[in-house]
């Protein structure tokens, strides 16, 4: 009907009565245009006929265009190309620990459903200055690695959808800490005492993210802060070697942990044998010796030639403790009838100090001097001072 009955999406039931007739419908249909809105509506005055700016549709839509209009001639008009008009949900950071432990930090937060790509930032900035980026990932997790130990950081992220970018997560914000707390004892490790007793005092100190938990012989002691003194109890010393462990936990995420070692020897009696071996405990110090295999231990003599002379020497061989807290003092000397010895430290010459599997001792190889021409015999020995006695 050509509108006798009205609005045709008010008809009901008989209205209008049906009528035969043979003639034939001519419609047409055109696609009307439809108006979004936009913000803002009105741009601010064209520079050397051009603007740009921001933006912003609350609709969406497939195969749109922007339309812009000359306000005092409506003919005058431009399109733009086409485009869509996306939804992109809000991705949001994991929140991050005050302190992150070692150089780098993973970031991560709940996957968003649809297809969804992602981006992080971090910065050193609070408004993103100096900002890094991940650039486009498929994964809601990105690590940023070679951060800078003691540097606080900023970081945000956003969700992409078929190429349009989400708005910005919440900033989080964590400091790196890679540096592991420091332990320090009031006597150097690997002393010598005679004594059944002895009195150790040690400090730690975290400066950057301060402890979370020490501990003395995995036994666990109060802490806070970031500097304490330790309480350690006398030691009750055993014959022969002691150990003290102590271990500090920080408070970064993955935590930086320190454990050192301290260690003193006690020996009643330097001079005293109760091994039976031969070799006063003193010197089984100094070498570093295992009692079963105590021989292996001990300097060992040769005769070689001077590669500049071509004259034989003798060629001395022995352990010596690398850390030597008790200031042993070792000390070369030579004799032509076992009896009378004499000092040859001013004469010799050092060949080698090399450090040996055990990590405690250096296997030093001397040149006794003057060479063993004309001579008919000749030892030498290594005789140890300690700070307590002398043996040999």
């Amino acid at each position: 009907t050509d509108s006798a009955y009205g609005d045709p999406l008010e008809w009901t039931n008989t209205i209008p009565p049906a009528l035969a007739y043979n003639g034939l419908p001519n419609l047409r249909f055109h696609r009307a245009s439809i108006v979004l809105s936009v913000t803002p509506g009105t741009s601010t005055p064209y520079s050397y006929g051009s603007w740009s700016g921001q933006m912003s549709l609350i609709d969406t839509a497939q195969s749109i265009r922007l339309k812009a209009t000359d306000p005092n001639d409506s003919n005058i008009t431009g399109y733009s190309e086409l485009f869509n008009v996306v939804i992109v949900d809000d991705f949001a950071l994991s929140p991050e620990p005050p302190f992150t432990g070692g150089r780098s930090n993973l970031l991560s937060g709940p996957p968003l459903e649809g297809d969804y790509e992602y981006e992080f930032q971090r910065a050193t900035q609070a408004d993103f200055g100096d900002a890094a980026s991940s650039g486009y990932l498929t994964t809601p997790e990105h690590e940023f690695t070679q951060l800078t130990d003691g540097m606080p950081y900023h970081y945000r992220a956003r969700a992409l959808s078929e190429g349009a970018a989400g708005r910005w997560s919440e900033v989080v914000r964590s400091t790196q800490d890679a540096t592991p707390p420091t332990i320090t004892f009031s006597q150097p490790t690997g002393a010598l005492t005679t004594h059944d007793t002895f009195n150790l005092e040690a400090t730690a100190e975290d400066a950057t993210s301060g402890f979370n938990s020490i501990s003395i012989n995995d036994n666990s002691v109060s802490s806070s802060g970031t500097f304490t003194t330790l309480d350690i109890p006398p030691l009750s010393l055993a014959e022969g070697l002691n150990t003290v462990t102590v271990s500090a936990t920080d408070n970064a995420v993955p935590p930086n942990v320190q454990t050192v070692t301290w260690q003193v020897t006690r020996i009643t009696d330097l001079e005293g044998d109760p091994d039976h071996n031969g070799i006063p405990s003193l010197l089984e110090y100094a070498f570093n010796t295992d009692s079963a295999a105590v021989q292996q231990s001990m300097p060992t003599l040769s005769i070689a030639k001077n590669p500049d002379t071509n004259q034989p020497h003798l060629i001395l061989t022995y352990r010596r403790r690398i850390l030597n807290p008790s200031n042993l003092v070792y000390t070369v000397e030579t004799s032509s009838d076992l009896s009378e010895w004499q000092s040859v430290e001013s004469t010799a010459q050092i060949l080698s100090a090399n450090p040996t599997q055990d990590g405690i001792t250096e296997l030093v190889t001397v040149r006794i001097n003057p060479s063993l021409e004309g001579q008919v015999r000749r030892f030498a020995r290594v005789s140890v001072m300690s700070t307590i006695l002398e043996t040999e």
